[in-house]
């Protein structure tokens, strides 16, 4: 991954230490732009490593399989889905269901099934 983006490993530690400091803030400031900066650029960077999000149809059989009582894992291994792309659907589909009400109302009707145990 490093020489991928052209670091060398013994570079790595002083890069990490740098972006640590960066992200260092004070107890007594209010200014998180930059843990906020990071946090957005951390998860489109692990979005890209997943392979993008799933659809929206594969998140909702997730979904679906847990309200009846599937285990994650489970549910995941079964759809062919790994956790870091399923974690990156969740991010993504969530963000979309919250301003979209036709795609609520999908999720909705998922989630109304009754869970079995």
């Amino acid at each position: 991954m490093l020489a991928r983006h052209g670091i060398d490993e013994a570079e790595w530690p002083a890069i990490s230490a740098r972006c640590e400091a960066a992200l260092d803030v004070p107890d007594e400031s209010d200014d998180a732009s930059a843990l906020e900066h990071f946090a957005a650029a951390f998860a489109t960077a692990q979005a890209e490593f997943a392979g993008g999000p799933a659809s929206f149809d594969e998140w909702l059989e997730v979904l679906a399989a847990m309200q009846k009582g599937e285990a994650l894992p489970v549910a995941l291994e079964r759809l062919k889905l790994t956790l870091d792309r399923y974690l990156t659907t969740q991010a993504h589909w969530a963000q979309r269901v919250a301003r979209d009400p036709a795609l609520n109302a999908r999720l909705q009707a998922v989630l109304a099934t009754p869970r079995r145990r």
